[in-house]
């Protein structure tokens, strides 16, 4: 009787998690590297430049007004030991009940699996272990108008605010739901 070779298990059977990344290694950031380079059309498209090593550096440090740094939890997606994206989330931005999410990105191997809304039920989990988070908001830049799809079917809303930064081509919608 043949044996049946075992295939790889679907990317639905493996566990998807968020990693912390308060101090990454160099391997961290290898792989966040990788992550980013790995989903150049995202950057294409919201900023009209292919991703950079400064992609990395201000994903990990970057900060809006007056935000301090103990409030920003940078996140590694993982499915099983692969860092197959990031999340960056703000505590108490830019109001103290709200949990600003400043990019959920995948590389592009990984889109369109259902891996960005299982992340997003992760980064809700973990918005929801913190007392006085009563709200989610995202800001999408408008010139990616592919995301916004996405955010809706995960409840958000735009909120009527658009703002102006120069780091993109275009104004950035601001979207938010209760938690």
């Amino acid at each position: 009787m043949a044996r049946r070779s075992e295939s790889p298990k679907p990317d639905r059977d493996r566990v998807l998690e968020l990693r912390l990344l308060r101090h990454p290694s160099d391997e961290d950031r290898s792989q966040l590297r990788a992550v980013f380079f790995g989903a150049p059309a995202y950057a294409l498209l919201t900023e009209g430049k292919l991703p950079s090593d400064e992609h990395v550096d201000d994903f990990l440090t970057a900060l809006p007004p007056g935000c301090k740094a103990e409030t920003k939890y940078p996140f590694a997606v993982c499915l099983g030991p692969a860092m197959i994206g990031c999340a960056d989330l703000i505590r108490g931005w830019p109001k103290p009940d709200t949990c600003h999410i400043g990019l959920l990105l995948l590389a592009e191997t990984y889109q369109g699996r259902g891996l960005g809304t299982s992340a997003f039920g992760e980064i809700e989990r973990v918005a929801s272990t913190w007392s006085e988070i009563r709200r989610l908001r995202i800001a999408v830049v408008d010139a990616n108008r592919m995301a916004f799809p996405f955010w809706e079917r995960l409840g958000f809303a735009a909120t009527g605010s658009r703002l102006k930064n120069s780091t993109f081509v275009s104004d950035v919608v601001v979207m938010e739901r209760s938690l």
